[in-house]
């Protein structure tokens, strides 16, 4: 069993301490299922993404403004050596990254149970393993889920869904991604 260096334990303490003296959250989860279309389909077509995100935010009431940062990596072989030709796309390694101002809006709260909906512009990065190229983007994320949450711990699943037009690099046009997350919560 690892166990976190004492700097590592003072971090997590001091954030810990942080969220709950100032009413912020913090939401950490984990994809459990995801799929794309567009320029990115090819890539993510029939390979499983590792994924997740981390969001920390300040909640007034059912509305929250939260900072989420997502990534997903998508396995392939390593990146090819230089001047070496490329293999087909289909065969890369991919890591797509987004990050996101987000407005997340408790649509109907019951007790310890919520339904929410979160939105929000965001700008994305698409890196390309197999030649070490980066593509840009930007566009918006939004989805919806449930949270249920006591005593300043929770869980919650959101369904979510990502449109961005990509320039640059290897992966140029329009790409969705989409999928499913599960997480944790501290502080709401």
């Amino acid at each position: 069993m690892s166990r976190l260096p004492s700097r590592g334990r003072a971090v997590t303490v001091a954030a810990a301490a942080t969220v709950a003296a100032c009413g912020a959250h913090v939401h950490v989860g984990v994809d459990r299922r995801a799929d794309a279309a567009g320029a990115l389909a090819p890539a993510l077509s029939g390979r499983s993404p590792r994924g997740g995100l981390i969001a920390l935010g300040a909640t007034v009431g059912a509305v929250a403004l939260e900072g989420v940062v997502r990534a997903q990596e998508v396995d392939g072989p390593p990146i090819a050596l230089l001047g070496a030709e490329p293999p087909p796309v289909e065969e890369r390694g991919w890591a797509v990254a987004t990050a996101a101002l987000a407005v997340r809006v408790d649509v109907v709260r019951r007790g310890p149970v919520a339904v929410f909906v979160r939105g929000g512009p965001e700008r994305a990065v698409v890196f390309d393993r197999s030649t070490a190229a980066l593509s840009w983007g930007a566009g918006y994320g939004y989805g919806g889920g449930v949270r249920l949450a006591v005593g300043g711990l929770g869980v919650w699943v959101e369904v979510h869904r990502h449109s961005t037009v990509l320039g640059g690099g290897t992966t140029s046009g329009g790409a969705e991604l989409g999928g499913v997350t599960v997480g944790m919560t501290l502080g709401e």
